[in-house]
Order: C-alpha cells, then sequence, then structure tokens
C-alpha cells in the first residue's frame, strides 16, 4: 500500500478539528489532506440520512418535464436503470436535479421524493466519487 494511502486512512479517522490542526504541522501533512480533499469528502453525505458516500450509494434527484406526449427522442441519461442503456421517451423540455445528495436507501427504501428545498423528484440519478466507487455495479432498480 503506498505511503500516502497509509496517511490518508489514518487521517480520515481524524476529527474535524485535529485535521485542521495538522494541516499546520507540516508542508507534506497539509499537501496530503489537500491532495485528498479530506475536508470535501465529509461533505459528501445525503442530506436526509447524513450517510457518507461509503457507507451508501449516492445520487441526485431527477425531475423530467415533459412538452408533448406525442413526440419521442432519446434521453441519454441513465436513471438508475438495471443496466446502462439510453431511454426512449417522451420529449422534455427541462431536466431539473436537485443538488442535494442523497442516498439511494432514502429514495428507494424510504420513498423520499423531495429535496431541501421542498422540489419534486421522480427518478434517481448515482454518482461516482472516485474510480472504485464506479466500478460498483448500482443496484438494479427501477
Amino acid at each position: 500500500m503506498p505511503l500516502i494511502s497509509i496517511f490518508q486512512e489514518i487521517f480520515n479517522r481524524l476529527g474535524f478539528n485535529d485535521l485542521v490542526s495538522l494541516t499546520h504541522v507540516c508542508k507534506r501533512f497539509s499537501s496530503i489532506i489537500s491532495s485528498c480533499a479530506l475536508f470535501q469528502r465529509r461533505e459528501l453525505v445525503c442530506y436526509h440520512s447524513k450517510a457518507s458516500w461509503e457507507e451508501r450509494e449516492l445520487g441526485y434527484g431527477v425531475k423530467l418535464d415533459k412538452i408533448s406526449d406525442n413526440q419521442t427522442c432519446v434521453l441519454s441519461i441513465v436513471l438508475h436503470l438495471p443496466s446502462p442503456r439510453v431511454l426512449m421517451d417522451p420529449l422534455y423540455r427541462n431536466i431539473r436535479v436537485s443538488l442535494d445528495l442523497l442516498s439511494a436507501n432514502a429514495f428507494f427504501e424510504e420513498n423520499l421524493r423531495m429535496g431541501i428545498w421542498k422540489e419534486s423528484f421522480d427518478y434517481f440519478l448515482p454518482i461516482a466519487i472516485n474510480p472504485n466507487h464506479a466500478k460498483v455495479p448500482h443496484s438494479a432498480r427501477i
């Protein structure tokens, strides 16, 4: 395991104030904390359950507004489908994304369909935080 990964694992276990203090210890520690985005990673949590991206699959709520039911187009966003594919569906005027991180568990199990600012959504768009996270297959639910 590379040395930077070992430091990252250790630093991840520290509290916020200890991590701030550690940035002042030496330039190397500060560089590791910055390059690994350790402060930013702590912000990647579900707004509903407070589960982190390491505990749960996170994503965004998506709302699609239809223009017309008799026109069709290809919507090339994969909205939590069993396999990567494009959707054939009515033409949409707006694709609105609630930029509040949400866990798949809150969306599917708890049927959460409203963001922090009361915007509604109907679909779950999973996000990949890092390359390893992107390799994990998403649960196959529509």
